[in-house]
């Protein structure tokens, strides 16, 4: 003999047993247990799916926020780089009197007393005037922007026109470090400036001197 277990539904007010089960809709107390675990299931799930739902709509608002950081910040940096080559483009010589930029070791000259280095150290070969004419060493006027070898009247060695470089501040920092070295065969008997410091000194003078 099989005994009949009783189970309180939900009802509706009219009665009705309201449990997902389609089979048991429109009863009063269906009486089946799974028809409880079905009801229950049946919230549970929309629950989840209400979840689901405010995650995606949450992940969407993170999503755009991130998107409009992002741009902010590409904003930002292209504005930095502007003022950066707007910052660059001013030469140190015509905001600070008596520098001169060196462009590949990012190091300022003081003219003055590259001045002084010029005197003792190169007066007695080279001349920095328009038209005064060479010495030992050739006229150093319009020195920046000019090939090796290239001065009128003046006896360059082979190895000084072979050379081929463009003398401006990158070449002529490494030139003053050791003549004979940066240019083999050279007739410039000069040792040269060992300290950067010295060499940038030197090099600012002359960009004002020679222009």
């Amino acid at each position: 003999m099989s005994v009949r277990r009783e189970v309180n539904m939900p009802l509706s007010r009219k009665g009705h047993c309201i449990c997902p089960e389609s089979r048991h809709r429109g009863r009063a107390g269906c009486g089946s247990p799974t028809g409880v675990f079905g009801a229950l299931l049946h919230v549970g799930s929309s629950v989840v799916a209400l979840v689901s739902a405010l995650e995606r709509c949450i992940t969407r608002a993170l999503l755009r926020q991130i998107k409009q950081a992002l741009a902010t910040l590409r904003i930002i940096s292209t504005s930095s780089s502007i003022g950066k080559e707007s910052a660059s483009s001013r030469t140190p010589s015509s905001l600070f009197p008596g520098t001169a930029d060196v462009s590949r070791f990012g190091i300022f000259g003081d003219a003055k007393k590259g001045a002084n280095l010029f005197k003792t150290r190169c007066s007695q070969c080279h001349t920095l005037g328009e038209g005064e004419g060479n010495k030992i060493g050739p006229n150093l006027h319009g020195l920046f922007g000019r090939k090796t070898g290239s001065v009128d009247g003046y006896a360059y060695t082979d190895a000084n026109k072979a050379k081929g470089i463009t003398w401006d501040n990158d070449t002529l920092f490494e030139y003053l470090e050791n003549p004979k070295k940066y240019i083999p065969g050279t007739k410039m008997a000069y040792g040269g400036l060992k300290k950067d410091k010295d060499r940038n000194d030197l090099i600012s003078h002359l960009k004002e001197a020679t222009a």
